[in-house]
C-alpha cells in the first residue's frame, strides 16, 4: 500500500523566484520531483493552475533527468518537471493551485522462504502507487504606486528607449516609417506602444509590432519594436518632439523615464535643406545639453 512509502521518500515542490511582487513584476515558478524510491512511472498528472497571472511554460522536459540535491541533510534524486514565467495581472493575495500525481513507486517485498531460483526470476519488488500533491502557495501582489507619469506604457522591469526612422529624408507623399523600440527585461510581452506626436500634415497609419525576445530566468528579456507608417503631405524640415516612455524600476521601487531624442527628418525641398538641417543639429545639440543636466 502507499503507506509503505512516506512523503518524505517521494514529494513534489513547486518553488518561486519571488513571493511578494508588484503587478506585472515577472516570476519564475519552478516544478520539482524529489524522491529517494524507485520510481517506474506515473498516472494522473495535473500541472499547477495560475489564475490571475498571465504565464508561459520556458521548461517542459520530455526527457526527465534526474540529479543529486540534498534537502534537509537527506540526498534525493530531483528533476525538473516543468519551468514557468509568470506575470501578475491583479493584485491582493493570489492562490496557485498546487500540481498532483500518482507516482508509481518501486517497494522491495519481504522475502518469504524463497529460494535462488525464485531470486534469479523475481527480483523481489512490487509497483505502489503514491498520490503526492505540491501543496497550496500564496504570491502577494501589491499594485503600483500611484502618480505614475502619463507616458507610462505598463512596462514593469528595467528598459530603455531606441528610436529610429526608416529614412533620414523622404520625398513629400513618400512613405516612411518611425522605428520606436523598448529593449530590456521584465514584462516585455504585455508593454503598450509608446506615444510619438508626427506633424499635423502627415497622414498616419496603424502601429505595427513585432517581437525580439525570449522567457529566461529573469523573466522576459529581449526588444518590442512598435512601427508608425506615415506619409508626408508637403515638403520642408519637421522636428518629431522626444519620444518618452515611462516604466516602473522594480529595483529602485520607482517610475523612471527613458527619453530618445528622434533624428532630424527634412524632406526633400531644394537649396534649404543644409541651412535647415544645421539649424536642426543646433537645436539637437541643445536639447542633449538640457537633457545630461
Amino acid at each position: 500500500s502507499s503507506s509503505e512509502v512516506s512523503g518524505k521518500d517521494v514529494f513534489l515542490q513547486l518553488s518561486f523566484s519571488k513571493t511578494k511582487v508588484v503587478k506585472g513584476e515577472p516570476i519564475i515558478a519552478t516544478l520539482k520531483l524529489y524522491t529517494k524510491v524507485g520510481i517506474a512511472g506515473f498516472e494522473d498528472i495535473k500541472f499547477p493552475v495560475f489564475d490571475g497571472f498571465w504565464s508561459q511554460e520556458i521548461e517542459s522536459p520530455q526527457n526527465i533527468n534526474f540529479v543529486r540535491e540534498n534537502v534537509d541533510n537527506q540526498i534525493y534524486s530531483a528533476a525538473v518537471l516543468r519551468k514557468y514565467v509568470l506575470l501578475p495581472q491583479q493584485t491582493g493575495e493570489l492562490s496557485v493551485k498546487p500540481a498532483e500525481m500518482i507516482c508509481q513507486v518501486q517497494v522491495m517485498t519481504a522475502p518469504r522462504g524463497r529460494s535462488i531460483f525464485d531470486d534469479f526470476f523475481d527480483q523481489g519488488y512490487q509497483i505502489v502507487k503514491k498520490r503526492v500533491n505540491s501543496g497550496n502557495a500564496v504570491i502577494k501582489v501589491s499594485p503600483l504606486p500611484a502618480g505614475a507619469p502619463a507616458s507610462f506604457g505598463q512596462g514593469v522591469g528595467n528598459f530603455s528607449l531606441k528610436v529610429a526612422l526608416s529614412r533620414d529624408s523622404v520625398k513629400a507623399h513618400e512613405a516612411g516609417s518611425v522605428i520606436v523600440t523598448v529593449q530590456g527585461t521584465g514584462n516585455l510581452n504585455l508593454i503598450e506602444a509608446p506615444k510619438v506626436q508626427l506633424p499635423a500634415d502627415f497622414e498616419l497609419y496603424d502601429v505595427k509590432t513585432s517581437n525580439s525576445y525570449s522567457y529566461g530566468a529573469n523573466g522576459i528579456s529581449g526588444s518590442k519594436s512598435f512601427e508608425f507608417p506615415f506619409i508626408p503631405r508637403s515638403e520642408g524640415v519637421f522636428e518629431i518632439p522626444p519620444v518618452e516612455y515611462s516604466y516602473y524600476d522594480i529595483k529602485q521601487g520607482k517610475y523612471d523615464k527613458a527619453l530618445e531624442i528622434i533624428k532630424r527628418l527634412y524632406l526633400e525641398f531644394p537649396n534649404k535643406n543644409r541651412y535647415f538641417a544645421d539649424q536642426i543639429r543646433f537645436l539637437e545639440i541643445i536639447v542633449k545639453h538640457t537633457k545630461k543636466e
